[in-house]
Order: structure tokens, then C-alpha cells, then sequence
């Protein structure tokens, strides 16, 4: 489990400190959803990026890409 982002299970210290490099500088946001459509991560910097932590990606999206999450 990653030290940081406990929900995030990414493997070794060595991936860990790849993926904290990758996210802390990537110029868009990062989401991570688990198999049941849950947001288990997202590296956005305000306060609703935190909120949506265990929600349903389903939620989110757009009327378009909705059939994709069936």
C-alpha cells in the first residue's frame, strides 16, 4: 500500500517513488478507479478532488461515455 495515497496499491518502494514523481508533477489529473467504478484515487489539488475519494466514477461522467461503465 502506498504511503501517501493508502487506497493506491501500487507494489514496490521503488514503483512508489515513481508514481509519487508522476503525479506530483503531471500537468492534468490523475484518477484511479477500482474494479467496482469507485474513485480509490485522484492527485487534483483543491477540496472536491478529495471529496470524491470512494464515490462512483458513474456519477461523474458524461451522458456519452456512461454505457462504457456497464
Amino acid at each position: 500500500m502506498h504511503k501517501l495515497y493508502p487506497n493506491l496499491d501500487i507494489g514496490s518502494d521503488e514503483l512508489q517513488e515513481q508514481w509519487q514523481t508522476l503525479v506530483h508533477n503531471a500537468p492534468s489529473i490523475i484518477t484511479c478507479i477500482d474494479r467496482e467504478g469507485r474513485i480509490v484515487f485522484s492527485n487534483g489539488k483543491s477540496a472536491i478532488a478529495k471529496e470524491v475519494i470512494g464515490q462512483s466514477a458513474y456519477d461523474f461522467a458524461i451522458d456519452e461515455t456512461r454505457p462504457a461503465f456497464k
